[in-house]
């Protein structure tokens, strides 16, 4: 719109702070969508934005690690920035940020629904005297389903549960929990399999681990930053291959709720008095 603010300095600062509120809400639907992208399947590591605020342009890269914003520049001098920026996405995923070890579909072609085997490195974890699944499993033959339960957020885990199939394992039995874990972290698959030695059962029961390194250029992109967040911490996919448990929340007995409720505070009190590093 235009305004005449020359003799009214006050108008002025009325129509910059709507450019400001409109500029900031702009940039929350974009982490709103990055969310959604990064989450949908759980494969992702990051994802691009860009974000244009009249001729002002601004690249985001939005990280399981960190957010990174490029200074805005002048779409109308610079041209050719935007345009290096396109030229580098051709059909590969993981320029995307996809991880094809996870087996999922083509990531180009959303009417196509098939799976890979996941290739990912796993190693079985031991059966103890608690295991219930009896099938020996074909860890070179599992292929990911229907997504379980997903933890949408843009910085830190991003836990996504998914319901895995393979040969002589039926839908429903078995899952496959991947997350973004920080690197040098005691990881989840050890605890678990402490805890299983001092309170049995009631320890999640896992079949498999295993860990996909970071290969994004997340570290150099850091290093060209001119303001740098201290709270920064490299992360890596950490994937578990475990049986299939029911949510508390669907259980519909109030007595089987708090039954529940009570087992878990049982296993709780029990882990943290006997292992020192179980937490919760």
């Amino acid at each position: 719109v235009d305004v005449d603010t020359s003799s009214n300095p006050e108008m002025l600062k009325v129509i910059d702070r709507a450019i400001q509120r409109t500029y900031n809400t702009g940039r929350l639907q974009l982490a709103e969508y990055a969310s959604e992208l990064l989450n949908a399947r759980g494969d992702r590591s990051h994802v691009f934005g860009i974000r244009v605020n009249r001729k002002d342009v601004t690249l985001t890269f939005y990280h399981r690690s960190a957010i990174i914003e490029v200074e805005p520049f002048n779409l109308r001098d610079h041209p050719e920035y935007l345009a290096l920026f396109l030229v580098q996405f051709q059909n590969d995923p993981s320029t995307y940020g996809f991880y094809p070890e996870i087996g999922f579909h083509n990531p180009f072609d959303v009417k196509d629904k098939t799976t890979r085997n996941v290739t990912a490195p796993l190693t079985a974890v031991p059966k103890d005297a608690f295991t219930t699944l009896k099938e020996d499993l074909d860890l070179t033959k599992i292929k990911v389903r229907n997504v379980v339960e997903a933890h949408h957020r843009l910085i830190g885990r991003g836990t996504c549960v998914r319901d895995v199939t393979m040969p002589g394992i039926k839908i429903g039995k078995v899952v496959m929990k991947c997350s973004w874990q920080v690197v040098g972290r005691d990881e989840e698959a050890d605890k678990i399999v402490k805890a299983r030695k001092v309170i049995g059962k009631h320890a999640p029961e896992i079949y498999a681990r295993g860990t996909i390194p970071n290969s994004t250029l997340i570290d150099e992109l850091l290093d060209h930053c001119s303001r740098r967040a201290h709270t920064y911490e490299p992360r890596e996919l950490r994937i578990i291959i475990m049986k299939k448990y029911k949510l508390l929340s669907s259980v519909k007995s109030g007595a089987k709720f708090l039954q529940g409720v009570i087992c878990i505070a049982g296993c709780e009190s029990a882990s943290i008095s006997c292992i020192s590093d179980f937490t919760k």
